[in-house]
């Protein structure tokens, strides 16, 4: 799954527009005229501005780079070293790239699909915590632990019977943990892959372990 920061794009995008329209008003030491005749926009009076723009470049092209917009890209990473000089850049550059970007942007755009997710499904896509808790977690890291991601990230995406699988996977985890705690075979081989088969054998180990329904509650558990 590939994320974008759509944020980036527009504060990129706003930026640099407005760059344009601002070169006509700028006055003194920050516009001289290059040897070309081009117009240079020079950050001696606002190296605020010069950060602002070499960072939101560098945004662009790190979120170009996730999009995976190859052609986009290239252009972006143009406009990135055109506003990282010392001193300033070239007007007329910077508005061609950023016409450039824009166009390859919108082509790269047509052979990819981008999905947005509701809060509620980006907690499950992407939960804070882990979604059984932290001791389930801990105790199941390298079993559990990725059936219970999938299957939060499918329920995120729309894929209800998708979930279910990676769920009943997870449930096969916790029956093996329960069947090693209990000291008994496997439930679940292929040939006994029923619920009276399973259940019958879980009973059974049960009651080996604790004979009486009073001893069970001795204290007595599985680590």
């Amino acid at each position: 799954m590939l994320r974008l920061k759509a944020e980036s794009f527009y504060g990129v995008t706003s930026t640099l527009q407005t760059l344009r329209a601002r070169v006509g008003q700028l006055k003194g030491d920050e516009i001289t005229e290059a040897a070309d005749g081009g117009i240079v926009v020079r950050f001696e009076r606002d190296p605020v501005a010069a950060i602002y723009l070499q960072d939101k470049a560098t945004e662009l092209v790190q979120n170009l780079e996730t999009l995976g917009t190859r052609s986009a890209l290239i252009s972006a990473k143009k406009l990135s070293r055109a506003v990282s000089g010392p001193d300033g850049f070239l007007w007329g550059e910077v508005t061609r790239l950023c016409e450039e970007v824009h166009s390859r942007l919108v082509d790269d755009l047509t052979m990819v699909a981008v999905f947005v997710l509701e809060e509620s499904k980006a907690a499950l896509f992407d939960p804070a915590e882990p979604l059984f808790g932290s001791e389930v977690a801990s105790r199941f890291a390298t079993e559990a632990a990725f059936e219970i991601d999938e299957a939060a990230k499918c329920l995120a995406l729309g894929r209800p019977t998708a979930s279910v699988f990676h769920m009943m996977r997870t449930m096969e985890v916790a029956i093996r943990a329960i069947a090693r705690c209990l000291q008994i075979s496997d439930p679940i081989r292929p040939a006994e892959r029923n619920w009276a088969s399973i259940l019958g054998k879980i009973e059974g180990g049960i009651t080996a372990k604790w004979p009486t329904g009073a001893s069970r509650m001795s204290g007595d558990r599985c680590v």
